[in-house]
């Protein structure tokens, strides 16, 4: 049997199709890579305080910046190290202040000595959230600042760093 689909109810159904593929968590170990291409790839993750990807990452757009992993097949009992990497947003003088804290841990200053695109690694226990295990990265970025401000461009968003 044949059915046409309108445009609308045959991307709903590839949408649903595709997220049967994967059950929307991250196992340890598997890496997740942030891009426009397809959002598709980011069921895993949920980011507040963000600009919309572009092609090379995703810029934090403000002083409060939120990264939740789902995760699957994790033990409690075991410590886990998450690698992000970022690059600081600088320009003419100014060069973003950025600290990060895990599930709610102390807040270290990262990317402060680094030239251009950095590897960040912290460790973190499994934070379980309802029946979800998960982990929630928070950055802070003490002075953020838009292009214009500095001369860069039209750009008025408030930047502090990009992940990829």
């Amino acid at each position: 049997m044949k059915i046409k689909l309108g445009n609308a109810v045959s991307s709903a159904a590839d949408k649903a199709a595709q997220s049967r593929a994967s059950d929307g968590f991250l196992a340890p170990g598997e890496e997740l890579v942030l891009s426009s291409s397809s959002y598709a790839s980011m069921d895993a993750i949920t980011m507040r305080g963000f600009a919309l990807p572009e092609s090379d990452g995703i810029w934090s757009s403000g002083a409060i910046n939120t990264i939740d992993v789902r995760l699957r097949g994790v033990d409690a009992s075991r410590r886990y190290r998450v690698m992000i990497n970022a690059i600081a947003f600088e320009g003419s003088g100014h060069r973003a202040l950025v600290s990060m804290r895990v599930n709610d841990g102390p807040a270290h200053q990262v990317l402060a000595n680094s030239v251009g695109w950095s590897s960040i690694v912290a460790d973190w226990e499994v934070q379980v959230v309802g029946k979800i295990p998960m982990v929630r990265i928070e950055f802070q970025v003490a002075n953020p600042m838009s292009p214009t401000a500095i001369g860069l461009g039209e750009d008025n968003r408030l930047l502090g760093f990009k992940v990829r």
